[in-house]
């Protein structure tokens, strides 16, 4: 028999290697969403941002304009900051954001602050996967859509140093918030909806038009701090005294003459601002705040200072300037740690 011998033949492939551009790597966003951006640039302003760089580049490249952040995938926009600048003579983002917002369904969150935004359309409902929306400092904005109360993954909303005159009740619907600013407003009511907001933290309502506040605020069992000042409140809701994790609460200039007993509840208080108000007596129930660090009873009308003032023996700073004090209580002299002791004693 005739024996065949095979014999492997080895073959060398030679791989000539292509270089890519990094873009074309990648996939592109949605058309959408291209459009969508488009859109925001040349509805807004664009030409004048204050950092423009990239945008309206070629088909694919949105992912490296200024500002514009996606997913690892690169597939779709998960992030927008576009926040101006008080330096520069750029505006930055100005107008009304267009309704096609609507089709950057992924965003999670969007810095819009320093700008000269004049309204939000009842389209930013569609963005239901916001966690974050920054709207501070946009002088021109003075209107909210209800359908804010869409964006129920929402946990920080700044809408601070607008003009807004109104919340709407379907704010209630952001349950996951965990802070809130509505500071520097022409805001004249909080609906009692904000009760909803079990899980808030920080929430900011001073310089505003405020007369009160509902008597739900005090459903708000895990906020830590409270700024309430320069507003025109007339009365707190004794309710007030259920925000037992309170560490700081800032009361000052307002319109108070009388402060609820159950300011007595808020044990956890290291900070308490009561200064420029219409206070002739210290609740007795103070003195219980047995972790206050700071307090600033300073330019109220108060002729005297109790003696249980001494069991706040945590105290480190004391203001009492510009009231009608004839004497103070020696007691004061036994809080060794008080470090800052401002008063005028009317002779």
């Amino acid at each position: 028999m005739k024996i065949i011998k095979i014999f492997p033949i080895i073959v060398f492939i030679y791989i000539i290697p292509f270089h890519f551009p990094l873009s074309s790597l990648n996939a592109a966003i949605p058309d959408n969403e291209r459009s969508a951006l488009i859109d925001l640039y040349n509805t807004c302003n664009g030409d004048n941002w204050v950092n423009n760089s990239g945008w309206l580049g070629v088909p694919g490249s949105e992912c490296n304009w200024f500002g514009v952040y996606c997913n690892p995938e690169m597939t779709n926009i998960e992030r927008l900051d576009l926040r101006g600048s008080n330096w520069s003579n750029k505006f930055g983002i100005e107008g009304e954001i267009p309704k096609s917002i609507k089709d950057l369904l992924y965003v999670n969150k969007i810095n819009f602050e320093h700008n000269n935004i004049t309204k939000i359309p009842p389209e930013i409902g569609y963005l239901v996967h916001l966690t974050s929306l920054n709207l501070y400092y946009n002088n021109s904005l003075q209107t909210l859509p209800s359908e804010i109360g869409n964006l129920t993954n929402l946990t920080y909303l700044h809408l601070g140093d607008n003009k807004i005159t109104n919340v709407p009740s379907e704010i209630g619907y952001l349950t996951k918030l965990k802070n809130l600013n509505l500071s520097n407003n022409e805001i004249l009511n909080i609906p009692k909806e904000i009760g909803n907001l079990k899980e808030l933290q920080t929430l900011y309502l001073l310089s505003n038009k405020l007369t009160s506040l509902p008597k739900e605020i005090g459903n708000l069992v895990n906020l830590a701090r409270l700024y309430l000042n320069s507003n025109d409140i007339l009365n707190l809701p004794s309710e007030i005294g259920n925000l037992n994790k309170l560490t700081y609460l800032s009361l000052s200039s307002n319109k108070l003459s009388n402060i609820p007993p159950e300011i007595g509840k808020l044990t956890n208080l290291s900070e308490l601002y009561m200064s420029t108000l219409n206070l002739e007596h210290i609740p007795s129930e103070l003195f219980n705040l047995s972790n206050l660090t700071y307090l600033s009873l300073d330019s109220n009308n108060l002729g005297n200072i109790p003696s249980e003032i001494g069991s706040l023996s945590q105290l480190t700073d004391l203001t009492l300037s510009a009231n009608d004090l004839s004497s103070i209580p020696t007691e004061l002299f036994d809080l060794i740690i008080l470090i800052i002791l401002i008063c005028h004693i009317t002779t």
